[in-house]
This record gives C-alpha cells, sequence and structure tokens, in this order.
C-alpha cells in the first residue's frame, strides 16, 4: 500500500469534511487552515491513483535548482502550464530566482549544515515582499527548513498556498528532491519530509475529478535516484498508475 497517498487521500478528505468555504481571489475554495502532511524514506511522495506527469516535476526541480526563469527551458520538456505567467519570456524573479540569485540560498543552507553542531538557521525564504511588485506569481511554497539530526537531515517545507489535487502531487517531489539534493551535497542521508499547510485547499473547479480519483484504486510507485541534480538522474516506476484526470487550471 501507497502509504503517502492513503494520507494524501486522508488530507483531501479532511478538506471535503472539516474545510471552510473561502472567497479567494480565483473563485471559491474549501480550505483546510494549518495542517500537515509527511513522508519519511520508505513512503516517497508519489500519487499513483491518477496519472502524474513526474517528469515534468524533475525538469521544473531542475530548473529552479540551476536558478533560471526562463520559459524555454520548461518547454523544451513540454511544460506549459508556467506560460500564462511569463512576461517576455520569462517567469520574473521567482522560485529559481529566489533559490540562487538573491542571494544564493541553497549555498546557504549546505554551509549551515556542514558546521559541527545543529544549525537553526539552515532555511531557505521564498518569500520577498520587496520583489512580490515583479512577480507574475508569487512563490506558493514559501520557506523550507532543514533540520540535521542523528539519524539524518528532516526537511519541513512551508506553503503559503497549495492546491491540493493539480499542484500539490508536483510539489511535493519538488521538495523531496531538493531535499536529496542538499543531502547528498552534505553526505548526510535524507530522513523525512514534512509539508505544513497555511491553507491547503480544492476549487470547486475540481470537485468531479477528485471524486473520479478516490474511486481509484493505488498503484505501485518506486523513485529511484542516481545523480542528484540531473534530468536523467532520477528514475520513478509507477505500476498500475491511474488514468489521466482532467481539471482545469485556476488561475
Amino acid at each position: 500500500m501507497q502509504v503517502f497517498e492513503y494520507e494524501y487521500r486522508q488530507l483531501i478528505n479532511d478538506i471535503i469534511e472539516q474545510g471552510i468555504d473561502l472567497n479567494g481571489r480565483n473563485g471559491t475554495m474549501r480550505s483546510l487552515i494549518n495542517t500537515t502532511l509527511s513522508a519519511s524514506l520508505n513512503k516517497y511522495p508519489i500519487i499513483t491513483g491518477k496519472k502524474v506527469f513526474y517528469k515534468k516535476a524533475i525538469a521544473e526541480f531542475i530548473w529552479m535548482l540551476e536558478g533560471r526563469s526562463d520559459i524555454d527551458f520548461l518547454h523544451k520538456h513540454d511544460i506549459y502550464w508556467w506560460d500564462s505567467y511569463a512576461v517576455n519570456n520569462q517567469i520574473p524573479k521567482s522560485y529559481g530566482y529566489q533559490l540562487r540569485k538573491d542571494p544564493d540560498q541553497i549555498k546557504y543552507v549546505i554551509d549551515e549544515l556542514q558546521k559541527p553542531f545543529t544549525s537553526r538557521r539552515a532555511r531557505i525564504s521564498l518569500w520577498q515582499p520587496r520583489d512580490l511588485k515583479e512577480q507574475s506569481i508569487p512563490c506558493c511554497y514559501t520557506e523550507f527548513d532543514f533540520i540535521k539530526r542523528p539519524d539524518g537531515i528532516q526537511l519541513i517545507m512551508t506553503f503559503r498556498s497549495s492546491d491540493i489535487f493539480l499542484g500539490f502531487p508536483y510539489d511535493a517531489l519538488v521538495g523531496f528532491l531538493l531535499l536529496d539534493y542538499v543531502a547528498h551535497k552534505v553526505q548526510i542521508k535524507a530522513h523525512s519530509i514534512s509539508y505544513n499547510f497555511i491553507n491547503v485547499h480544492i476549487y470547486k473547479e475540481h470537485i468531479e475529478a477528485i471524486k473520479s480519483y478516490l474511486n481509484t484504486p493505488y498503484g505501485e510507485g518506486i523513485l529511484a535516484i542516481h545523480k542528484p541534480g540531473k534530468i536523467d538522474g532520477y528514475e520513478i516506476k509507477i505500476k498500475n498508475q491511474g488514468k489521466y484526470i482532467k481539471a482545469p487550471l485556476v488561475l
């Protein structure tokens, strides 16, 4: 059984049963406020009950890791959902820029984790108020906190806003790949990842698609990592993956 996916479905049910309806910038959403979903090394954050294009998630991770903002790289890997936010062929001052150029926060975290003690400053912030006016889309996940434990590195990934059905299956893997990349760099094994949601939600436009997904059995997924930080360095094998369930991207 896919333990992570079981808990993911439980979270979806919690949003449906316990959430509150809020009117947001882009319509009505049913939201759960302040909750967490976790994954240890033996339950990779892979969703199998519906078709997820994981090669695109890997490409997005590399795009961000390299500090890129251009959509040409995304198009090369058949990713077009960012196009609505493009300005002059760029996604201005978004994820990659914040990670690498303002300043290089990944390098900072690696330096903190290599200290002989457990630093409480090994964190990345993607929320920079001074850049908001220039951003066509503010970052939906905003903090990464890396905790060096005796048994490995734990990552806490915080979302100010998470579309649980369309966005999160991709974002969850991006966070896991970042944890793996950093752990590889500091030569300390990855322990676990926790996803903290300030607002995790379902859009009303996704209700029928979600019903279809919840009635689909799990598949079986395995994430194989070979060369962290390279698109061809990751392999995801999924047996009995669910069908593609179409749902509109709510902008």
